[in-house]
């Protein structure tokens, strides 16, 4: 099986915080996911 290299990662501010999605990078079997991150 081939692995998924098309890793996407966004950033952004929130209420001073830093807002943080990962697409791509875990999960590779998964039909879908997505690493949420909001502050440390």
């Amino acid at each position: 099986m081939a692995r998924f290299t098309d890793y996407r990662e966004f950033k952004t501010a929130v209420g001073g915080r830093l807002l943080t999605l990962k697409i791509g990078n875990v999960a590779e079997q998964a039909n879908g996911q997505c690493w949420v991150q909001y502050g440390d």
